[in-house]
């Protein structure tokens, strides 16, 4: 019978010791043991199995995953960066060109008070713009045409700046220029 790998001297595995810098180890898995600080090791002290008859750790037979450059693909190690997903400067410029009266372009590139302030600014735009004469001649009745512009032309102007705003950043992200060659974290654009 095998002795188990993990446990308690009970059942022969090896027992942790502390160092005199309280640094836990664990005598018979090629740490440091208890003689190596001038101590007897665990096996002295009549714990465990005998010195030199620890289990050592058995190869895995099993199937491994299957490795890239960088280590073995989808897991984390030592040494081994975290996986970085980065965002295409493309999808940031149709963003930019087709949606920026909402901010998708820098909700997609992570700058979220920017798209937050191009979603209010947007938004308020083109609710005054299509509200604002609506309660106006609800207000005053069909005869009160001449005060429903006034909403409309702000409304309008509300939306135009978020549209100009956002073909100001389509250009950037296509040029890379500035705040728009990364994102928020601080990758670049691909």
């Amino acid at each position: 019978m095998t002795t188990p790998q993990f446990g308690n001297s009970a059942f022969g595995a090896p027992t942790p010791t502390s160092t005199p810098f309280g640094i836990q180890t664990d005598a018979g898995w090629g740490q440091p043991s208890g003689a190596e600080w001038g101590r007897p090791a665990v096996g002295d002290w009549g714990q465990g199995a005998p010195p030199g008859h620890y289990a050592t750790p058995a190869v895995s037979t099993l199937p491994t995953a299957p490795t890239g450059p960088g280590g073995p693909v989808g897991m984390m190690g030592p040494g081994t960066p975290p996986a970085v997903f980065y965002k295409k400067r493309w999808v940031a410029a149709l963003f930019s060109f087709f949606w920026s009266s909402i901010g998708a372009a820098n909700w997609y590139l992570g700058n979220y008070y920017r798209a937050l302030a191009q979603m209010i600014v947007g938004g308020t735009g083109i609710l005054v713009a299509q509200l604002g004469p609506l309660v106006v001649i609800s207000g005053k009745g069909f005869e009160a045409t001449a005060g429903m512009h006034v909403p409309l032309i702000f409304g309008l102007f509300l939306w135009s700046v978020v549209l100009i705003w956002g073909f100001v950043e389509f250009i950037m992200i296509l040029g890379g220029f500035g705040p728009y060659r990364r994102d928020a974290r601080g990758y670049d654009l691909v």
